[in-house]
């Protein structure tokens, strides 16, 4: 007699769910904390954000601060940007975007810096730039699981319309809570007036993302079928 044994066990199907926070810095809405004219001139910023789409919908609120901005950072290294002679500055901003170092203009530089820290674990999915050409580099720089990670990171794959909305997407930047992500424009001295950046915005996403789940066909049950011979 021969026995043949079947489990028919659980199906699970996993929906990750994704939201997003645009951190827009022109001037198109007056209610918004980063907006160009709130930033122009400003030595920090700080707001407070809400993705609608963390935990299934529930949401999270949680503050951002937009801060640090610096000039003459040494990026004779891109890769590792030397601060030993670098100054504190001011954010500038006009109507399409913010900077560094100028007022009223939104011009982010080679060897210029800022940092933001938010609130809440976050990924750093793009920028929008108002000003673009493609040779840019920024040096980006961040904790995650309490260990430190950076970068350069080449802004020549944007698209958009050139120059003025141009959206670049950067991957594996996630940051822990409560430290800083650093930026720093490190682009070449060949790229286009001194690789001249405006930021227009900048879009996060909360993480971690909470998973979906469905069960389907929860069954667990347990067989077995003789043939006799």
């Amino acid at each position: 007699m021969n026995t043949y044994c079947f489990i028919i066990g659980t199906a699970i199907i996993a929906i990750k769910l994704q939201g997003a926070v645009i951190v827009s810095f022109d001037n198109n809405t007056t209610t918004n904390p980063f907006r160009s004219s709130s930033v122009n001139l400003a030595t920090s910023v700080s707001g407070s954000l809400t993705d609608s789409a963390f935990n299934a919908g529930a949401g999270v609120t949680f503050n951002l601060v937009l801060d640090n901005p610096k000039i003459g950072v040494n990026v004779n290294l891109p890769s590792a940007p030397d601060f030993s002679l670098a100054t504190n500055s001011f954010f500038g901003a006009e109507n399409t975007g913010m900077g560094v170092g100028n007022a009223n203009l939104g011009r982010f530089e080679r060897g210029e810096s800022f940092t933001l820290t938010a609130t809440q674990d976050i990924r750093i999915e793009s920028f929008l730039f108002h000003e673009w050409n493609g040779d840019e580099s920024l040096y980006v720089s961040w904790t995650r699981n309490g260990i430190g990670q950076s970068g350069v990171f080449s802004m020549a794959s944007g698209s958009g319309t050139v120059p003025s909305l141009v959206t670049v997407s950067v991957s594996g930047i996630e940051v822990d809570a409560y430290t800083s992500v650093l930026v720093v424009n490190v682009s070449p001295t060949t790229a286009n007036s001194s690789g001249r950046l405006r930021f227009r915005n900048v879009t996060l996403t909360a993480v971690p993302e909470p998973m979906a789940v469905g069960l389907c066909s929860v069954v667990g049950s347990y067989y077995c079928l003789r043939r006799r011979r």
